[in-house]
């Protein structure tokens, strides 16, 4: 999701900010404000980013609630701080706190770091999601992907990429983990992109699906949002054998349109 991936970015942005402010600032009652202001914005996009990945049912990481919690410790350092340093002699105490809050700031910018770079980085993992048994809840895995060769274009780079993510969803994951699944014997033909929609043409074995509508969209929610993953694509069209479908036989999920994150 591009605004997901946005809400990160300016997580990240945000966090060196405060510790900008906290190290230029952090010296005096007044400047401790400042930094409590932006470490407060920081607190909020912790909660919007948490309330995004929700409403979507995308798994929330542990890292967004350590962020979160650390937030608010930062908030506590320096309101802490900032009453302390007006008490008479309270100003070496008031100090310290404010040296304890520009160490969790650092912390923060870490945390930000390792949430941003997974969903950015071109190369090293791709995430791949599944629907559990109640055919709405998310479960992911992650898979290593190969280092583009050099010299490889963009274009080929997407394509073998995008390629790989539809057949691991489409194979689901390992056998022991609980999840909808495709119809044994389905496959992936191929996978074309074009601008932001990826074109995913599957086997003939796909319309075997006969278990209602947890099933269907079971099955093409993990596979839309395991693609959608990958920049720029937004989008999925669904073929079967080379040929536009309106619908699997089962008649529960449009099939003419591409389909979207924002279609669950």
């Amino acid at each position: 999701m591009q605004f997901l991936q946005a809400v990160l970015e300016i997580h990240l942005v945000v966090a060196f900010l405060t510790a900008l402010c906290a190290v230029v600032f952090s010296w005096t009652t007044n400047g401790r404000r400042v930094v409590n202001a932006v470490a407060a914005l920081q607190f909020l996009l912790g909660l919007t980013l948490a309330g995004v990945m929700g409403a979507s049912h995308v798994p929330l990481p542990p890292e967004i609630w350590l962020h979160i919690a650390i937030a608010l410790a930062i908030l506590a350092a320096y309101g802490m701080s900032m009453r302390i340093g007006k008490r008479a002699g309270g100003a070496t105490l008031g100090l310290v706190l404010a040296v304890i809050g520009i160490l969790l700031i650092a912390t923060n910018i870490v945390i930000g770091w390792r949430m941003v770079m997974p969903a950015s980085s071109s190369e090293g993992t791709l995430t791949v999601y599944y629907a559990r048994l109640d055919g709405t809840t998310l479960g992911t895995w992650d898979v290593t992907v190969r280092v583009p060769a050099p010299g490889e274009s963009d274009a080929q780079i997407l394509h073998d990429r995008a390629t790989y993510a539809a057949v691991q969803a489409v194979a689901g994951p390992p056998v022991d983990v609980s999840a909808v699944r495709f119809p044994s014997g389905t496959r992936v033909r191929s996978v074309d992109v074009s601008g932001t929609t990826a074109v995913v043409d599957l086997t003939r074995e796909v319309a075997a699906s006969n278990g209602g509508s947890f099933q269907e969209n079971g099955e093409f929610k993990g596979l839309v949002y395991t693609l959608t993953g990958i920049t720029p694509i937004n989008a999925v069209q669904i073929t079967i054998e080379g040929r536009n479908v309106e619908t699997l036989p089962g008649g529960h999920l449009e099939l003419d349109a591409p389909l979207r994150r924002s279609d669950w």
